[in-house]
């Protein structure tokens, strides 16, 4: 069961050493944010990510226009199973190196777009 961090979305402050900031708080761990706030996500790695982990979103009831997944360190693509999670559930799909999708997240925030947004750790 994932921790809620924070009760709303908020602009992510930093990243790396293994943790994300934001709204003054220092998570140590992957997160995942939806319009309903900021949540503690169970995969540390990208090999570790399933379907299930993606649950939230896909079933969440919330006004999501896409996913966006930061994926790490490095640029990969999205898993196949993901792909299909994803149009099944009719949203989009943004796959990301984690850096790159905590800038898309800040932006959307300023845009007052909230996507739900998974981000592995970076070291």
């Amino acid at each position: 069961m994932s921790e809620r961090l924070w009760p709303e979305p908020a602009p992510l402050k930093g990243y790396g050493d293994g943790a994300f900031r934001f709204a003054g708080v220092r998570h140590e761990g992957a997160i995942f944010i939806l319009p309903t706030g900021i949540f503690s996500w169970r995969p540390g790695t990208f090999e570790q990510v399933r379907v299930e982990d993606f649950a939230p979103a896909l079933a969440c009831g919330c006004d999501i226009a896409f996913v966006l997944f930061g994926a790490g360190e490095t640029h990969r693509p999205a898993p196949h199973w993901l792909m299909q999670a994803t149009v099944l559930a009719g949203i989009g799909l943004e796959c990301m190196t984690t850096a790159a999708a905590v800038r898309t997240f800040n932006v959307c925030m300023d845009e007052a777009r909230i996507p739900a947004t998974f981000l592995l750790p970076v070291p």
